[in-house]
Order: structure tokens, then C-alpha cells, then sequence
């Protein structure tokens, strides 16, 4: 049965707990637009928004999870467990490990940049231009709270979106158009290894995958997230 919980269990290193961790960090439980959910057979469920993470080894009600995932009609669900839901499309990605003998060079990284400098950068490379105040009421308080980090590098930037013991996770890696073919974001990615220290680990769409294999990184495995269609 998926019932509502107001404290999490101990959670493993996988990516799905710990980004469902992250939430849990940064806001607890005392927010209307975060939500946590038991399902019973160990499986967590976190709603944030209108994104949904599920981290479930299996899942023995799919008729219950449906009815769920349906009433509440998030925009994104993410979970290493394969559903079909209508009025979703499943989109692949690729999970990469960052290289770890790569050699980064002597460079000046900014890690306190202005939030709006990076917003810039992330507009043209992501479909945000109008979710602004979202993104930035919920970057600047993760990294108030010590869950995530921006960095900047010229006009390149990257966010460690949340990290444990054994990695740390990042995303939102984006170049400006008029710097791009630099080789900029390489050098920046490959300065966050050095500087982690652990292994660090990316999600790529599948139009970044040469990108990525071609600049050294470790293809771990391939899943799938699902997204709403605009007309359902």
C-alpha cells in the first residue's frame, strides 16, 4: 500500500535514493510541493513539484502505482523500474562516469557564481526560459543548504546536484552558444573530478552521448525517464 511518510529509512547509494535524499535534505517535510511516500515493499517515492522519483527494486502493485502515478500527473517520473503510463513519452539516457585519470588543466573555476550569470548560460542550452523564479528559489536554497554547488568557467557552467560518501551527481551543464567548440565544459568537467575527488557521475540524452564517450567518460548504464506530453 503507498501510503504518506514524514521521515525517511536509511536509504542506499543508488542514484534514486540518495537524488530522493537530496530532496529530503534540503527541505524536510514541512512544504506543501514536497511530498514522500512509502510503498510498502521498501520502494520511496518523492514527489517535489511536479517531478516524481520512484527508487523501488520492484513493484508489486502496478495497478495501485498506476492509479497514482494518474491522480497525481506529475510532469516527470523517474524510476529504474519500467512502467507504461499513457500520455507519456519514455526518453532514454545514459548514465557516465566521470573519467579519473584525465588531466585537467590549471584553471580558474568561479564556485559562488551570480545565479542569473548562470541562468543565462542554462537558458540557452535547456527549455527553462520560463521557469526563472522556480529554478532560482530552489538553486539558492539547495545551495544555502549545502546540498548542491554551482560552478562557472568562463561561459560554461555546472551544478553538483547533490552528493553522498561514495559519488557526487551532477547536471545542468550547459556552454553558451558564441564559447562553444572550446572545449570548454570538457575542462571544466574534468577540474570537478579532480576537485570531488570521488566518483562522479552525469546523465546524458542521447544527443550527448558522442560528447561524452568521446571526452573519456564511462558509460555505467542506460535508463529511462518519462515526460508528459503537452497535449495530455
Amino acid at each position: 500500500m503507498i501510503e504518506r511518510i514524514f521521515s525517511l529509512p536509511q536509504l542506499s547509494d543508488s542514484y534514486y535514493e540518495q537524488k530522493i535524499l537530496s530532496h529530503y535534505k534540503a527541505y524536510g517535510t514541512g512544504y506543501d510541493f514536497l511530498e514522500f511516500y512509502s510503498m510498502g515493499d521498501g520502494g520511496i517515492i518523492s514527489k517535489f513539484n511536479s517531478n516524481v522519483v520512484i527508487s523501488a527494486e520492484n513493484i508489486g502493485d502496478i495497478e495501485e502505482l498506476s492509479f497514482f502515478l494518474r491522480t497525481l500527473s506529475p510532469d516527470e517520473i523517474e524510476t529504474p523500474i519500467p512502467i507504461d503510463i499513457d500520455g507519456y513519452d519514455k526518453v532514454r539516457r545514459t548514465l557516465f562516469s566521470f573519467p579519473e585519470n584525465a588531466l585537467s588543466e590549471d584553471i580558474t573555476v568561479n564556485d559562488a557564481p551570480k545565479l542569473d550569470d548562470v541562468f543565462a548560460i542554462l537558458k540557452t542550452g535547456f527549455d527553462i526560459e520560463n521557469s526563472y523564479a522556480e529554478w532560482l528559489t530552489d538553486t539558492s536554497h539547495r545551495i544555502r543548504h549545502g546540498v548542491s554547488k554551482a560552478y562557472l568557467l568562463n561561459k560554461t557552467t555546472a551544478t553538483m546536484l547533490f552528493e553522498c560518501d561514495s559519488f557526487a551527481f551532477f547536471g545542468m551543464i550547459a556552454t553558451s552558444p558564441v564559447n562553444r567548440g572550446k572545449g570548454e565544459a570538457r575542462k571544466l568537467l574534468y577540474h570537478l573530478r579532480k576537485l570531488y575527488d570521488k566518483e562522479c557521475l552525469l546523465f546524458a540524452k542521447d544527443e550527448r552521448v558522442s560528447f561524452y564517450e568521446g571526452a573519456g567518460f564511462e558509460k555505467k548504464y542506460e535508463d529511462y525517464i518519462y515526460i508528459k506530453r503537452k497535449d495530455f
